[in-house]
């Protein structure tokens, strides 16, 4: 059995992406520049579905994932490292509610991955409306909305954000930790 192996240098919603992806057989390994990629510019909808979530701001980083079936991801391993720079998530809905737009300075993400386990070392959002940090894990499951978390971390609002949201004062747990147990596809379905 040969191997595959495509190496891709592009520009992309205002930024530039480049990677390499080889495989043999089951096996495939994949490596994800991304520098200064707009996200306003694009659209998560293909990937999350019709309602996803939309992002605004510039990300950088960088993803590695190796893999003896790429199909199975209780066999991966590799690494996410992603920065977002000054944006907003736009206004979205979660369980029925309107979530007014939310503005961010930085933003942070990364995951590393053994074995089909993903350690969330750090996601965090700061910036004066909402500012989020969480870590924990992820079983990785076919499909991926299968995958189970297990996250903890903090959030709270600020007064200017709670005026535009009063609703948040009895929503926001009131010591601002927060955990979440569940699958990534009921996680995704509660912010539709």
């Amino acid at each position: 059995m040969g191997t595959t192996l495509a190496q891709f240098n592009g520009r992309l919603a205002g930024g530039g992406i480049e990677g390499l992806f080889s495989s043999k057989g089951q096996q495939a390994e994949m490596a994800l520049q991304v520098k200064g990629l707009i996200l306003d510019r694009l659209s998560l909808s293909p990937l999350l579905g019709p309602g996803a979530i939309r992002l605004g701001g510039k990300l950088e980083g960088k993803a590695e994932l190796a893999a003896e079936k790429l199909s199975n991801p209780a066999g991966w391993k590799g690494e996410l490292e992603f920065r977002l720079g000054s944006g907003k998530i736009y206004p979205f809905q979660a369980q029925g509610i309107q979530v007014e737009e939310i503005n961010y300075t930085r933003g942070d993400l990364k995951v590393k991955i053994q074995e089909g386990a993903a350690t969330l070392e750090n996601l965090k959002l700061e910036g004066p409306d909402l500012p989020l940090e969480a870590k924990g894990n992820i079983s990785l499951r076919q499909p991926l909305s299968a995958s189970v978390m297990d996250i903890a971390g903090t959030v709270e609002a600020s007064p200017n954000y709670k005026q535009k949201m009063p609703m948040l004062n009895g929503l926001l747990p009131p010591e601002k930790k927060f955990t979440y147990q569940g699958t990534i596809g009921n996680l995704a379905a509660l912010l539709k």
